[in-house]
């Protein structure tokens, strides 16, 4: 930790803060100074008065750590060379972050398929048994038409069996009738 940095622990996010000041956190976060200025009129950062009398902005001691372990420092006599890594502009994390909602992308479009084919699945499923319904019903249908038939056709052949029993009960009574009037001519009683 440097002399401009101070560290706090932040009991709400649980995790110990740096406050830098609002160069190094351009630097660290990969961000430019007006934004952090916007985050802090927004209260989006938190800040602090250091004791020189300017702003510093918390930042999370790991993303400290992580930047200052990608700079490496060499001292040789009186001057002092600095190599640094890149410095962190948020692609490697806009990467991954993209690949995982790619796949999250996938995943749920693997479902929408899966979901499609089961519903043209039991679309067809319920087209064969709309079919084989229908033919049953018609199968039905047709037998009750057939018995209707038959039931009409012995109510007919009912009615012609009465029809013939009252004419054969009428020519009886007249036959009778008749006999009775001969017999009675013939003196036969």
């Amino acid at each position: 930790m440097t002399d401009t940095e101070t560290e706090k622990y932040d009991p709400i996010d649980r995790q110990k803060l740096k406050y830098v000041t609002i160069k190094r956190a351009v630097k660290v976060l990969g961000i430019n100074e007006n934004a952090i200025r916007q985050r802090i009129k927004r209260n989006k950062m938190q800040t602090q008065k250091g004791n020189d009398g300017r702003i510093r902005v918390a930042v999370p001691s790991d993303v400290i750590d992580k930047y200052d372990s990608r700079q490496v420092e060499v001292q040789s006599g009186p001057t002092i060379v600095q190599s640094s890594v890149p410095e962190f502009d948020g692609t490697e994390l806009m990467t991954k972050l993209e690949q995982q909602y790619l796949a999250r992308i996938k995943e749920k479009d693997d479902l929408l398929k899966e979901n499609k084919e089961t519903i043209k699945t039991l679309q067809k499923d319920l087209e064969t048994l709309r079919q084989e319904y229908t033919e049953k019903a018609i199968e039905i249908k047709d037998e009750v038409i057939r018995v209707l038939k038959e039931k009409n056709n012995t109510n007919n052949e009912l009615a012609e069996t009465k029809e013939q029993k009252n004419e054969l009960q009428n020519r009886y009574t007249q036959l009778t009738t008749q006999l009775g009037l001969l017999m009675n001519k013939i003196g036969i009683k």
